[in-house]
């Protein structure tokens, strides 16, 4: 019986060795697994601090987008304006063309009225020296005939 309490015993020492064995073992694998959980760890709180920055970003784009689109707004307003006081320009200047056409016209009219104003005093003065003429001659003609008439 001893000698099976002394192989059992060798048996129990054999099979304790074993398993520290295999407690090593699991003990290294336990640590390299480890490792590599804080190793992704580590590239998962990278790869949110990287995923963090991509949302700040896109926030600041968004943000850049949203001045874009306001300042593209406000140049269409100033555009419509803009539109709004050419058309009321034009306006205007269709009126002085139209003013300016109307002076012209008025213009010419009175020119025109000026001419015939000329021709007639030159009428008029023609007529007003020929009736001098006449009358000198006139004169002259009975101052003769007076002169004939009288005694001498």
């Amino acid at each position: 019986m001893v000698d099976e309490v002394r192989a059992l015993a060798e048996a129990s020492e054999g099979s304790a060795s074993d398993i520290q064995t295999l407690a090593e073992q699991v003990s290294a694998e336990v640590m390299a697994i480890a490792v590599r959980i804080r190793a992704a760890a580590d590239r998962a709180a990278s790869e949110a601090l990287a995923g963090r920055e991509v949302v700040s970003r896109l926030d600041a784009a968004r943000g850049d987008l949203v001045k874009v689109a306001d300042s593209a707004q406000a140049i269409l307003l100033s555009s419509i304006e803009a539109e709004g006081a050419i058309r009321e320009a034009l306006r205007g200047a269709e009126q002085v063309a139209s003013a300016a056409e109307e002076q012209s016209a008025a213009a010419a009219e009175a020119q025109q009225a000026v001419q015939q104003q000329a021709v007639s005093l030159d009428q008029r003065q023609q007529t007003a020296e020929a009736l001098s003429e006449q009358t000198a001659s006139g004169r002259a003609d009975r101052c003769r005939s007076r002169l004939r008439l009288r005694p001498a």
